[in-house]
């Protein structure tokens, strides 16, 4: 993971993840985001007749925009809701990334420090001898 991703994860408590279908048609859990919440609290018919046909949900908002699927429309559908889009809200650079997609855990609010996973081995196996030996 980027630098950035890092961050969120580090400053995420456990309600800042949702599990979402929009972008795979599968299970996914994903940092909380307008985008994501308007399709899973506002959008769920239109979610599941696309998903009927084998369609991701998100495609919807990319074939809605000008230009179709290029790289730089992507990013823009996965970031704005469509009230938002409708309102002509235009967000800046950050704002695009702090809105976009990352994947993350449910456990993302345990998470205090990013360490090596070598480290991380390390003191699991640390302290499963110590268990052991207790």
């Amino acid at each position: 993971a980027g630098p950035f991703h890092k961050r969120r994860v580090l400053e995420a408590g456990y309600d800042d993840t949702v599990t979402t279908t929009i972008y795979t048609g599968r299970p996914m859990r994903v940092f909380k985001t307008p985008y994501v919440l308007d399709w899973e609290e506002n959008r769920r018919k239109e979610m599941a007749q696309l998903q009927e046909m084998g369609v991701p949900a998100f495609v919807a908002d990319v074939q809605e925009l000008e230009g179709g699927a290029s790289v730089g429309t992507l990013q823009q559908a996965e970031t704005r809701t469509q009230e938002e889009r409708r309102q002509g809200v235009e967000l800046s650079g950050r704002a695009h990334r702090e809105r976009g997609v990352f994947l993350t855990g449910q456990c993302a609010g345990a998470i205090g420090d990013v360490q090596p996973a070598g480290r991380i081995v390390e003191e699991m196996v640390r302290q499963a001898a110590e268990h052991l030996r207790a």
